[in-house]
């Protein structure tokens, strides 16, 4: 499943959202979508993220607010490491109290000036709320929600346990996305737009289930949603990388992907023209990859 078929959307009217744009990251990682946006030019602001790595919170920090870290001094050590509970430091599971004290009391309030910064104020997504989105005067401001929800169970490489409801796989926190967005729709703040990203196995045979679980979600709570697999070459980046796309908007909505273009540059033209023979893999190392990949069924390379 690749693109969805809707008889009915070419005759649904633009969507005429306010321009500023107040954007909120669920599974905000380093801020790819943050950027996206600052990349073209958008009249946006950082309204709320939710990222329970303390490595992507420090990374998102130095990226998007320039290193800013937010004065805790009036909080208590204990106060500090309340705020901060939540956080997690292999991805999988939040860090215990021992482990977060293991770590010391300094890198405890940077953190928190980090989170805060970031506007990360419950890193924990299956902990957050609607109330603590801030969604407000809708008519001023066009509010985006991402959401690419963790692909562990879902990629070729990963678990492949999938996502159904009420499994509890990294995969289906997706979820609690769809909790927050219930609270949100009992108190009139649902997002204008929706926007997730994912590997192509989202949407894939083994996942149609969840898959088609999740549109009737949306559906339900009035979205009209898009969605095709891109792939990264097609719109000037040089990688083969496919994934799906998915754009929902609060509504009786059109959307169209944009086209793919012509590729005008090539690793060569990005890469330093001279490369240390230490980053090449030998002749054997290359062969024994792709005598395992046709064992496995699949070419690693």
């Amino acid at each position: 499943m690749n693109e969805q078929l809707d008889l009915f959307a070419q005759s649904y009217e633009k969507p005429n959202f306010p321009k500023h744009i107040r954007l909120i990251e669920f599974f905000a990682g380093i801020g790819a979508q943050a950027k996206a946006l600052e990349i073209l030019g958008a009249d946006f602001e950082h309204w709320r993220t939710c990222e329970w790595s303390w490595q992507s919170i420090f990374a998102y920090n130095a990226i998007h607010m320039g290193g800013k870290v937010v004065d805790f001094s009036n909080l208590t050590y204990e106060e500090v490491l309340e705020r901060i509970k939540g956080v997690s430091h292999d991805y999988n599971q939040p860090m215990t109290e021992k482990q977060l004290r293991g770590r010391g009391e300094k890198w405890a309030r940077e953190l928190l000036g980090r989170m805060a910064a970031n506007k990360n104020f419950c890193p924990n997504v299956s902990n957050l709320h609607a109330e603590d989105l801030g969604i407000e005067d809708k008519e001023n401001n066009t509010y985006i929600l991402t959401y690419s929800f963790p692909c562990q169970d879902l990629s070729l490489a990963g678990t492949q346990k999938g996502y159904e409801k009420g499994t509890s796989t990294r995969s289906g926190l997706l979820w609690e996305v769809e909790r927050i967005l219930n609270e949100l729709k009992t108190i009139n703040s649902l997002p204008q737009i929706l926007v997730m990203e994912n590997v192509p196995m989202v949407c894939g045979s083994t996942n149609l289930k969840p898959w088609n679980d999740w549109l009737q979600a949306l559906h339900k709570l009035g979205y009209t949603s898009y969605f095709k697999i891109l792939n990264g070459k097609d719109y000037q980046i040089p990688q083969d990388r496919k994934r799906c796309f998915m754009v929902s908007l609060l509504g009786n909505y059109s959307y169209t992907f944009p086209r793919p273009t012509k590729l005008r540059y090539c690793l060569e033209d990005i890469l330093k023209k001279k490369v240390d023979e230490w980053y090449y893999l030998s002749d054997e190392l290359t062969k024994g990859f792709i005598e395992n990949g046709k064992e496995g069924g699949e070419n690693p390379i």
